[in-house]
């Protein structure tokens, strides 16, 4: 059987694609193989999946790192990966008081990640 994906492209700071590429290369070198966006985005679906989200901590990633800019990345996961991230994703946006990007919530939980040593 073949999984269903959802696919997206995001216009990107300069900071938001550095932690994407730092996310790319923790995650590689841990594993020995070259990885991609979308595995760096899957392993941390999973990781934070059941994770409560500071909304301090979050203010201040919003506040600090720039998200929107001219660097373009496509982004396809399955659809059971962006269940998981669109669950995470609202309940970032209960604890914060807002509705958030996709792009915003991927940036962060990557960030997370890194912090967090998930990598």
């Amino acid at each position: 059987m073949k999984l269903k994906a959802s696919a997206a492209q995001y216009d990107v700071s300069q900071d938001f694609f550095a932690i994407m590429t730092e996310a790319i290369c923790l995650h590689s070198n841990r594993t020995m193989k070259f990885q991609t966006l979308r595995t760096v985005v899957a392993v941390i679906s999973e990781r934070l999946y059941d994770q409560e989200f500071d909304p301090n901590h979050f203010q201040i990633f919003i506040d600090t790192v720039p998200i929107s800019g001219p660097n373009r990345i496509y982004l396809k996961v399955e659809t059971c990966i962006n269940v998981r991230l669109t669950e995470m994703k609202v309940r970032l946006e209960k604890i914060h008081g807002f509705p958030l990007s996709d792009r915003t919530a991927i940036a962060y939980f990557v960030h997370l990640g890194i912090e967090q040593n998930l990598y």
